[in-house]
């Protein structure tokens, strides 16, 4: 019985959403973006909220899965956004590997010493835009010639390690990137995971909970710049930016510094998967009125004991 009141309410929530959607585009031209729907069902739940607007009206709808864009429009050729040539893919690296000043009149042009290195290093990308803004945000840590040689030692030896003739995926830059964090930064990354997909995460919220879980030391009492954890803990966030592993949303008032930030789908992907692998926490979802194991198909039995639960119910942060 409660699982049936549980679908009858979900029926109800998705008409109400349909009837908002039909009345504000009513004799309306609109054009409508849906990002990153992975369903078909999720789109043919919609559809019919588009039908009223007037000639013109349009729906862009983004996915990873062709079978769902497909599906929604049968009789139209999908976009299939082009790979990366090899000249744009390094004007992309050497932007991320060697920022601009705020002027732009140094950096963005690779030192010819790093150049073999560099393009050696990129063939391994493929092409894929996540993976060469990864690596170039990886490398602009790396101040010397050695640490560039490292990164293509890391990135050549986890290459050899593959099993399968596939190319090199953005997967495996991800993989490397966390591997080339510094310690105090990787349970920070991994922490990010507990957000629900596509959150928008308030700087202040996110540095408190760093600071609450313990990853954020208290500055020592010979420090006399007067430092504060939260200090640190927005420097912590500010090189997880830097390497590219974290999306700046807003900025505050200044312009420069950070009010929200999220995580790209991948990227938050591999954190989850990262974390379940080191045990860090489990994220349990809410299908109305269950607590669901989000990994598993069946409701959450306590069989492991991991760290901490991400209960996600929404993402309504303050």
């Amino acid at each position: 019985m409660r699982k049936k009141m549980a679908a009858l309410t979900g029926e109800f929530e998705e008409r109400r959403l349909i009837d908002l959607i039909k009345k504000e585009l009513k004799e309306k031209r609109f054009l409508v973006v849906l990002d990153d729907v992975w369903k078909v069902d999720a789109w043919d739940s919609i559809k019919s909220a588009f039908s009223k607007g007037k000639k013109g009206s349009k729906v862009l709808l983004t996915t990873r899965i062709k079978e769902v864009a497909l599906s929604a429009d049968p009789h139209s050729v999908p976009i299939e956004p082009a790979l990366l040539t090899f000249d744009k893919g390094w004007e992309l690296l050497c932007r991320r590997a060697f920022p601009c000043d705020v002027h732009g009149d140094r950096g963005c042009v690779c030192p010819p010493e790093f150049e073999k290195l560099g393009k050696d290093m990129l063939r391994k990308c493929g092409g894929l835009p996540l993976a060469i803004v990864v690596l170039g945000g990886m490398l602009s840590t790396k101040t010397s010639l050695e640490g560039w040689k490292k990164v293509q030692r890391d990135v050549n030896s986890h290459l050899s390690k593959l099993k399968s003739q596939e190319p090199f995926g953005v997967e495996e830059i991800l993989a490397l990137s966390y591997y080339d964090l510094p310690y105090y930064l990787k349970p920070c990354f991994l922490y990010l995971g507990c957000f629900p997909e596509d959150c928008e995460i308030p700087k202040k919220n996110l540095i408190r909970l760093w600071i609450a879980e313990g990853f954020v030391p208290t500055p020592t009492g010979d420090d006399q710049s007067e430092e504060t954890m939260e200090d640190i803990a927005e420097q912590y966030l500010v090189e997880l930016v830097d390497r590219c592993m974290v999306q700046v949303e807003k900025r505050d008032h200044t312009g420069v510094g950070i009010k929200t930030c999220r995580m790209h789908d991948l990227m938050r992907d591999f954190c989850i998967y990262k974390a379940k692998e080191e045990n860090f926490f489990k994220i349990i979802e809410r299908q109305g009125k269950n607590m669901i194991d989000a990994g598993s198909s069946s409701q959450y039995l306590p069989t492991t004991h991991p760290r901490r639960f991400a209960i996600q119910i929404g993402c309504d942060l303050p």
